[in-house]
């Protein structure tokens, strides 16, 4: 379907020097999410022929995910020919965010990730959570950041943006003809620079105010939504903005659940075994008014209790790793964190699980992608796979300590584990 078709609505520029209402009370931001369907709704900006941005540029925004289908690349922002920023899977956590530079041939000619691959850094990204992402280049360098910590620079000389476009740059969605990767949820603080605004890592929460528009010329775009349009409110050019779609606006305080921001996982947690104990390990590229974790156990999943605390960093935007050690698990054993900030704000991480045996069996990791790891003092033991119906899925032995789990799709299993000194069965989560 062409533009033209869609329901257009022009909106007024907002009179230069205007100052912007930061975040706070009463803030607006822009929900892309229909009433009716997940998604439909996004707005572009046509530039025409000029491209306005070459070898030192910033696109930023801070952007909050309903949700996202697995194997799908939902579009943050896009500019045909030009450039992409989108969302893609990760294994270790919701999703994260691939920013790439393209040809006249819509050809991926240099890349920048999250996800851990290709030499990134795996930064955990969370649904219903504002998350800011910001990629610059300073003329040389480009940078991926994730809440300010780096997931992946690059020299590669194909970030300098001068391919030849007339495209308009669309949020929330791509028009490659017709509008395809509709974004499931929110946006605020969309910005489209000249300047590289970002060459280190650094600190940022939904507190922090935006970047001045009064006077800043290196601001070619700038949509705030504090009053509930689509207008720029930069001072250095006068671009109309137009939506695909009808859009809606709701206040910030609609979607308060993950404010502040406390943290960024580098490393979601994970759980080791080792003659009768658990290791309990995770990492964080990112802090903000982080206090610590509290260590939590169940035996059911259900009833948890507090075993341990580790501190935080408070504030920081480097890398930081934590270990726990459970020395007195029980046969079953789930754990959880329990982030807390120093306002009192907590958040829970996902649930890990270790299990042990009368026969001196653990098994591990839960949930798992590719490979269970079975250590018991046998030194095989004959194993069955079954989904939640009770069909069998899969079965052999452990002689070298490892299960394969490959050939399984996402979901529930149990494992049953058969030896001479005594039997284990465990339901375990492939991802």
């Amino acid at each position: 379907m062409k533009k033209s078709n869609y329901k257009i609505l022009l909106f007024v520029l907002l009179t230069l020097g205007m100052s912007p209402c930061g975040f706070g009370q009463n803030v607006k931001v822009l929900d892309l999410t229909s009433n009716t369907y997940t998604s439909g709704n996004s707005f572009y900006v046509p530039f025409g022929s000029s491209m306005q941005v070459t070898s030192n540029w910033t696109f930023e925004g801070w952007v909050y995910v309903d949700n996202k289908g697995s194997g799908e690349f939902p579009v943050i922002m896009d500019r045909r020919h030009v450039f992409s920023m989108f969302l893609i899977d990760n294994a270790d956590s919701d999703y994260a965010v691939r920013f790439v530079a393209r040809d006249d041939s819509d050809n991926i000619i240099a890349s920048l990730r999250s996800d851990g691959s290709d030499g990134s850094n795996d930064i955990e990204m969370s649904f219903d959570s504002w998350n800011h992402i910001a990629v610059s280049r300073d003329g040389t360098t480009a940078r991926l950041f994730i809440n300010g910590a780096l997931a992946q620079s690059s020299t590669d000389p194909d970030f300098v943006l001068s391919t030849p476009s007339s495209n308009a740059v669309n949020y929330g969605a791509r028009y490659w003809g017709s509008y395809s990767r509709l974004l499931d949820g929110a946006l605020d603080e969309m910005r489209y620079s000249d300047i590289a605004r970002y060459t280190a890592p650094f600190s940022i929460s939904t507190a922090s105010a935006p970047h001045p528009t009064s006077g800043d010329n290196n601001a070619i775009l700038l949509f705030n939504f504090d009053a509930s349009d689509l207008a720029n409110t930069t001072s250095a050019n006068s671009y109309t903005a137009t939506a695909n779609g009808t859009l809606t606006y709701t206040n910030w305080d609609g979607l308060t659940e993950a404010l502040p921001l406390p943290i960024t996982y580098h490393r979601s947690l994970s759980v080791t075994t080792s003659g009768h104990t658990s290791k309990l390990s995770w990492a964080t590229a990112s802090e903000i008014n982080n206090q610590g974790f509290e260590i939590q156990r169940s035996t059911d999943s259900k009833t948890w209790e507090k075993i341990g605390f580790v501190p935080g960093a408070g504030n920081s935007n480097k890398i930081q790793s934590y270990e726990f050690t459970d020395r007195q698990p029980a046969s079953t054993n789930y754990y959880r964190l329990k982030q807390q900030d120093f306002d009192g704000h907590e958040k829970f991480s996902h649930i890990v699980s270790a299990f042990f045996a009368k026969a001196n069996v653990s098994v591990y990791p839960n949930p798992v992608t590719d490979v269970l790891y079975v250590n018991s003092a046998d030194e095989s033991m004959a194993y069955r796979i079954f989904d939640i119906t009770g069909k069998m899925m899969v079965a052999g032995t452990t002689n070298d300590g490892l299960v394969s789990v490959s050939s399984l799709s996402k979901g529930s299993y149990i494992l049953n584990l058969t030896s001479k000194t005594g039997n284990l069965s465990l339901k375990f989560q492939v991802e």
